[in-house]
């Protein structure tokens, strides 16, 4: 009770429950009248008189569109990201890599700098697609970032002298890796998944990694938290890479949910420019009606005069 004022995102202030808040004050546009509904209903909930106020301007719901556009991404994308995968995968149309492949946002990102939606919605598509299957359990805490030093023909006559079984095989995933971001650039990785993919315990990865780096082949780094841009991501492909052309992908069923969600956003807009009763305009919304046609209590209902009263004020 001693606080008087609460800055919060909405999940945070759906959060809050107390029964005496007086006000609710939407600084941003929600996407869904069902959102505006729940969170305003966080004031007056002691049956007390409390003010819901939602600030609008024209133009706030491109932020909205912008997000969704993330989450609705077109087949030329959902294409180009099955094609970087199985591109980092070294592997070619017609056959099927059969081994997990472990990227991040960032190695996607360089392939497709255009990339408008979001990664992991790509490759929820594509999962339900049924062309590939994500590995959820995949780490995210701790994230090792590679350079190498030295070319990669130094780096094969290494793996060519080398007597490290478990060197030559770290070495021969870093090349894969790094040919997926491009030559002379850093990439990160899950340690985690590396270890397991090439069964190697913790022990045996940390003396390999110093090895490479005492014969001055690589520089090594790690970090225990992983940036949004080197999220990791952990696939496994369910069949034969295929061709472009032949991709099926469930974009009716995408395009009726964008339109779906287009028409919500529409429906709040619609909320905060009409000059109607709000109280009824929601239960409209939700396929009831407002006693009366007004509920007597909102900005409309009580300010009967305002436009009038500005009238006067502009002819001043």
């Amino acid at each position: 009770g001693d606080l008087q004022l609460i800055v919060a995102t909405s999940a945070f202030g759906m959060g809050i429950d107390k029964a005496n808040v007086r006000a609710v004050i939407h600084y941003d546009l929600p996407a869904t009248l069902e959102a505006y509904y729940q969170e305003s209903g966080r004031a007056g909930r002691d049956g007390d008189k409390a003010l819901a106020i939602l600030m609008y301007n024209t133009g706030d719901e491109r932020t909205h569109e912008f997000l969704m556009q993330k989450n609705f991404p077109t087949q030329d994308e959902l294409v180009a990201i099955y094609e970087a995968i199985n591109e980092m995968a070294s592997n070619p149309i017609g056959a099927h890599y059969k081994g997990a492949v472990t990227f991040t946002r960032n190695q996607v990102m360089t392939r497709i700098p255009d990339l408008s939606c979001s990664v992991s919605r790509g490759l929820e598509l594509l999962e339900e697609a049924g062309l590939i299957t994500i590995n959820k359990n995949t780490a995210q805490s701790r994230t090792s970032s590679v350079k190498f030093l030295v070319p990669k023909q130094r780096r094969e006559e290494y793996m060519y002298r080398g007597r490290s079984k478990d060197g030559n095989a770290l070495l021969k995933l870093f090349n894969q890796m790094e040919e997926a971001i491009g030559l002379g650039l850093e990439f990160s990785f899950n340690p985690e998944e590396v270890t397991g993919s090439l069964s190697l315990d913790k022990t045996n990865y940390n003396k390999t990694i110093r090895l490479l780096e005492a014969n001055g082949i690589l520089s090594h780094k790690l970090s225990h938290f992983s940036p949004s841009n080197f999220k990791i991501y952990s696939i496994a492909f369910t069949g034969a890479r295929e061709h472009s052309d032949d991709i099926e992908l469930p974009l009716e069923k995408l395009q009726a949910s964008f339109d779906h969600s287009i028409g919500r956003l529409r429906e709040v807009e619609k909320y905060a420019t009409s000059w109607k009763c709000r109280a009824a305009m929601i239960l409209n919304y939700f396929g009831e009606k407002q006693e009366g046609g007004k509920c007597g209590k909102c900005d409309v209902c009580s300010n009967k005069n305002l436009i009038s009263n500005s009238s006067n004020l502009q002819s001043l």
